[in-house]
């Protein structure tokens, strides 16, 4: 078994499925650390009373350090920002390469350009 660092046992021990927190605060207080945690057998387990049976088999199952790991990548599409959207609006209504942050600046023309795009999207 991989070691893994601080953080990743941290990350590991936070997203196992259907342990809560006041089951993770048995955890730590029992055996004082994530790492521990990990490494436990059952039959220290089974020396804390709040665990169930299905939360210790959760808890040695889920010991596969491949998908512990807390990377940043994202998976996916990424989200679009409310930039993206009226970047798009502007596409739509034929106006791609207009600064508009120019037009929010003047309100008349931005509730024009927003009145428009909403007559848009109901029709």
């Amino acid at each position: 078994m991989e070691k893994l660092n601080r953080k990743e046992y941290w990350y590991w021990l936070n997203n196992l499925p259907y342990i809560g927190i006041k089951k993770i605060g048995a955890l730590i207080e029992y055996f004082g650390s994530p790492e521990a945690i990990f490494h436990a057998k059952e039959n220290h387990l089974k020396q804390i009373s709040i665990l169930r049976a299905k939360d210790i088999t959760t808890v040695l199952q889920n010991k596969n350090t491949e998908s512990n790991h807390c990377s940043q990548c994202s998976l996916g599409r990424p989200r679009r920002r409310w930039v993206d959207n009226i970047k798009m609006d502007l596409q739509e209504l034929g106006c791609g390469g207009m600064d508009w942050i120019d037009m929010v600046q003047d309100r008349d023309r931005w509730q024009a350009f927003v009145n428009a795009v909403m007559n848009i999207r109901v029709t």
